[in-house]
C-alpha cells in the first residue's frame, strides 16, 4: 500500500561532504541536516545528482541514506535519489529506500532511453516491484519524459506521486494541459524556471540553493502559494544573484561546497570524484559575490 506524504514548498537536495579518503564526513553532514531543518526547508533528498550519489561507492551511499534518516528523525520528509546506469541498479536503490524507511524516491529513467515506450517500460518495472512513492525525474542528463508517458504512468501506478520538472520553462504548462496536475504533484527542478513553473501550477521546488538562501527561497514559495505574483517575482529577483553566483559555470559545480565551508557548515572540501579545488582568486571572487547577496559567511 502506497503511503503518500504531502510535499510542497521549499525542498532541497543535500550537498555531500566527504573525508579525504572518500568516506562520508558525518560531522559536517549532520551539521548540514540540522541547518536544513532549522531553516524551515520542507523536505530533503539525499544521494541525488548534485549530491554526487551516482559517483559514490555502494557502502558510502547507503551510509549517507542511513545518517540522513537517523538525523532527520521524521522532522521533515526524506527522499532518496536513485541514480544508476542500469535498470537493475535503479530498482535495487528504490527497494533499498523502501526497506530503510525513506518517504519517497527521486527516480530518473535509465540513461540513453529516448523512445517513450522504453521510458514507460523502465518505470513500469520499477513501480511493479515497490510501493514507495516515486518522484519522476525529468532530466536532460538522463531522458526527457513526455507528458503522455507521465499521464499513462500516473493513471496506472498509484506510487507515481510526484514529478520533478527540469527540462525547460514550459514543462509544467504542458503537464497542466494534459490534466496531470490533478493526479500528481509537480515541482520545479531548475532554479531559473522557478517562477514560470510556479505560475503554471507547480507547488514547490527541489533546489539546493535553498540551503544557502533559505529565507529568500521560502519567500518565493510563500508568495506563490498565496498567488501574490508581484511579491513572488520581487523575492525571485532578490534570489537571482545568489543562484547566478552558485551556478557560475567558471566554478564547474564546486561553488556549493566552498560556500557551505565559508558558512561554517562543512569542515573541509572534498569531492567524490577527482576535481581541482577553486583557486585562491576564484575563492575570493565567490566570497565577494556571496557577501554582496547577503549570505552570512564566517570563513
Amino acid at each position: 500500500m502506497v503511503r503518500r506524504k504531502k510535499l510542497e514548498g521549499m525542498m532541497t537536495i543535500e550537498i555531500t561532504p566527504f573525508t579525504s579518503d572518500g568516506l562520508l564526513d558525518e560531522e559536517s553532514y549532520i551539521r548540514e541536516l540540522n541547518h536544513i531543518v532549522d531553516s524551515g526547508i520542507t523536505a530533503v533528498i539525499a544521494g541525488a545528482n548534485i549530491s554526487e550519489g551516482w559517483l559514490m561507492p555502494d557502502h558510502v551511499l547507503r551510509r549517507l541514506f542511513q545518517v540522513t534518516l537517523e538525523q532527520i528523525n521524521d522532522r521533515i520528509p526524506v527522499g532518496f535519489g536513485t541514480l544508476h546506469n542500469s535498470l537493475t541498479g535503479i530498482i535495487d536503490l528504490v527497494k533499498t529506500a523502501e526497506d530503510m524507511g525513506a518517504d519517497f524516491t527521486m527516480t530518473p529513467p535509465c540513461k540513453g532511453l529516448l523512445k517513450p515506450e522504453k521510458i514507460y517500460e523502465c518505470y513500469s518495472k520499477i513501480c511493479s516491484r515497490t510501493d514507495i512513492p516515486i518522484m519522476l525525474y525529468d532530466s536532460i542528463r538522463f531522458a526527457p519524459i513526455p507528458s503522455d508517458t507521465v499521464l499513462k504512468l500516473a493513471n496506472e501506478y498509484s506510487n507515481i506521486c510526484y514529478f520533478k520538472a527540469e527540462i525547460d520553462n514550459s514543462t509544467v504548462y504542458r503537464l497542466a494541459e494534459k490534466g496531470i496536475l490533478e493526479k500528481i504533484d509537480v515541482f520545479c527542478g531548475q532554479e531559473q524556471y522557478l517562477m514560470p513553473h510556479l505560475q503554471d501550477g507547480a507547488i514547490g521546488g527541489t533546489n539546493s540553493v535553498a540551503i544557502v538562501a533559505p529565507k529568500l527561497t521560502d519567500a518565493v514559495f510563500k508568495a506563490a502559494k498565496e498567488k501574490n505574483w508581484t511579491r513572488a517575482w520581487k523575492a525571485f529577483r532578490e534570489l537571482w544573484p545568489v543562484m547566478m553566483t552558485l551556478y557560475n559555470p567558471e566554478y564547474r559545480g564546486r561553488a556549493f561546497k566552498e560556500t557551505l565551508y565559508m558558512m561554517g557548515i562543512f569542515d573541509r572540501i572534498n569531492f567524490c570524484d577527482v576535481r581541482e579545488q577553486l583557486s585562491k582568486e576564484e575563492k575570493e571572487n565567490l566570497r565577494k559575490n556571496l557577501l554582496k547577496t547577503g549570505v552570512q559567511l564566517i570563513r
